[in-house]
């Protein structure tokens, strides 16, 4: 346990909806987020789009305050779209905000990188990040990784794919009530323990619109 901005005391999530201010603050995941992750997740898939990069942007660490994470997350996700809209069209995303002793407030983003433009792709968010930090970018603040099977996907959900992506998700739900793990269907897909909690100021999950 640990206190929080206000001495409100949490359980620690290890690394690190419905729309909020930055000033509105929240300790969990509800289970509407949750599943409106899912949703945006299979929508993706339906669409061809699969998720198939996992972003973590450490925003505290990297000197931005945080009740201000939401707005450079939002931020971050108009410049991946901008840059991918005249290349691909519509960028397809969904995210959750944590805070964790080590790393503070930060920002978990699955989206989806055509294969053919991830060459392209891979330095991007650093250089996104660097322009939204105040000091330019720290290193560690940005981590980015590829779903495993996702390079090979092609309309036919493999295994492989299907349990890295179900597990991403699984693990950007952590802050969820543990009774919802069985109810989503996300048992099997990882250890991290669910029923976590940490402040968060403003929205803490989003995803892509229709």
């Amino acid at each position: 346990m640990i206190a929080g901005p206000d001495n409100r005391r949490f359980r620690l999530l290890p690394h690190g909806g419905a729309r909020r201010q930055p000033y509105v603050s929240s300790d969990t995941l509800q289970e509407r987020h949750c599943l409106a992750l899912l949703s945006a997740s299979n929508q993706a898939m339906a669409l061809g789009k699969p998720f198939n990069r996992f972003i973590t942007i450490l925003w505290q660490h990297g000197g931005i305050d945080e009740r201000k994470a939401v707005i450079a997350t939002g931020d971050f996700i108009k410049l991946a779209s901008d840059w991918m809209r005249p290349k691909d069209g519509p960028l397809y995303w969904a995210w959750t905000h944590e805070w964790g002793a080590t790393n503070g407030a930060h920002v978990h983003i699955l989206l989806h990188v055509p294969p053919r433009l991830d060459p392209l792709f891979r330095v991007m968010p650093r250089r996104w990040v660097a322009r939204l930090l105040p000091q330019g970018y720290l290193d560690g603040a940005v981590e980015t990784k590829r779903i495993r099977g996702a390079k090979a996907y092609n309309g036919i959900t493999s295994a492989l794919y299907h349990y890295d992506v179900m597990g991403r998700l699984r693990y950007m739900m952590k802050a969820a009530d543990p009774a919802l793990e069985m109810k989503l269907g996300l048992v099997g897909y990882g250890n991290e323990p669910w029923g976590q909690s940490s402040l968060i100021y403003g929205k803490r999950s989003g995803r892509w619109q229709k």
